[in-house]
């Protein structure tokens, strides 16, 4: 499918939620209203206003700029008197308004006021979350192939890549098949671009969601983009970084490269590791850094939690970059 395939896609999905949402706000003012007539009878009036305001201006199509601020002025004072009204009845502030997922786009999946439209960061999230979703599930154990990787000595005096490769395969397999039992639930994949790291990690995804496992996967810079987001206060009922905290398996890819932000990068990502590993929960990560860059990228904490050898596998993998085989 291709990226324009999956933004109509996904659009077609926002256009059913944000019709739901504005169905379910119908379905709450019409409760309202009928629990509540002195409400209702603030509606009605707001209403009215909107209607003699169309049929003055046309009959008098000079006096708009004169019959705007007077419509504007008795606006203001019909929704303070309601919101007066909905506290008064002790209702929720947000009862006749919409409750949509994304407060940033109202779940339309995009900012209305930018021309050309711009897509809201919620639906850039979902697209690549849909294409590389679509990537992984080419990938798996079934579709392994050994002889892609060269059998010859990774460095001198080792082992083949290729029988490196058969022995990860093996670990991750059975890694996937034990889950949730498993003696070490964290995994750290470390070695250079090309060494199949990403496939590798693909390759337990598909075979944790074929088991019915819930899986929250990214990469490194869509981890700390939703840590961005919540240490910027958009808070969500439940945003992408509680996925991450939550979720039974969550993978990162590529982590190393993304970007150093002051007081979200280091932070962010030890609260992640250390709550997940407090919870018991399992997370594996594919990194570019050796073991010695990730102290320095990040700091002892961060690494120690990444290199736990009693809770968690390091798998070093080495050898030649396969994308250029």
């Amino acid at each position: 499918m291709t990226r324009q395939e999956h933004i109509d896609r996904l659009l077609q999905e926002y256009a059913r939620r944000r019709a739901a949402d504005e169905r379910d706000r119908e379905e709450r003012i019409e409760k309202t209203r009928a629990e509540h007539p002195e409400i209702a009878a603030i509606l009605d009036e707001s209403r009215d206003l909107l209607s003699e305001s169309a049929r003055r201006l046309a009959e008098r199509p000079g006096g708009g700029r004169e019959l705007a601020a007077l419509v504007r002025t008795r606006s203001a004072e019909l929704t303070g008197r309601l919101k007066a009204a909905v506290a008064a009845a002790g209702l929720p502030a947000d009862i006749l308004s919409l409750r949509p997922k994304c407060p940033l786009c109202k779940d339309l999946g995009y900012a209305e006021d930018t021309f050309p439209r711009r897509f809201c960061s919620c639906f850039e999230t979902e697209l690549a979350r849909a294409m590389s979703d679509e990537s992984a599930s080419e990938q798996s154990f079934a579709t392994f192939r050994l002889d892609v990787f060269p059998d010859e000595p990774a460095r001198e005096g080792g082992v083949s890549q290729r029988r490196m490769a058969e022995g990860v395969r093996q670990y991750l397999s059975d890694w996937a098949e034990k889950f949730p039992d498993n003696q070490r639930p964290n995994v750290t994949l470390i070695g250079k671009s090309g060494l199949g790291k990403t496939f590798f990690l693909n390759c337990v995804a598909e075979r944790l969601r074929e088991r019915g496992v819930p899986v929250v996967q990214m990469t490194a810079f869509r981890m700390l983009e939703a840590m961005r987001r919540r240490h910027m206060g958009s808070f969500e009922s439940r945003d992408a970084f509680d996925e991450m905290l939550e979720a039974p398996a969550l993978i990162l890819d590529d982590l190393g490269s993304e970007p150093m932000l002051n007081n979200i990068t280091i932070e962010y990502l030890f609260t992640l590791l250390n709550e997940r590993m407090a919870a018991g929960r399992h997370t594996l990560v594919a990194t570019n850094l050796s073991m010695a860059e990730l102290q320095q990228h990040y700091n002892e904490r961060i690494a120690s939690r990444l290199l736990d050898r009693q809770r968690g596998a390091v798998i070093l993998l080495e050898g030649a970059d396969l994308r250029t085989l």
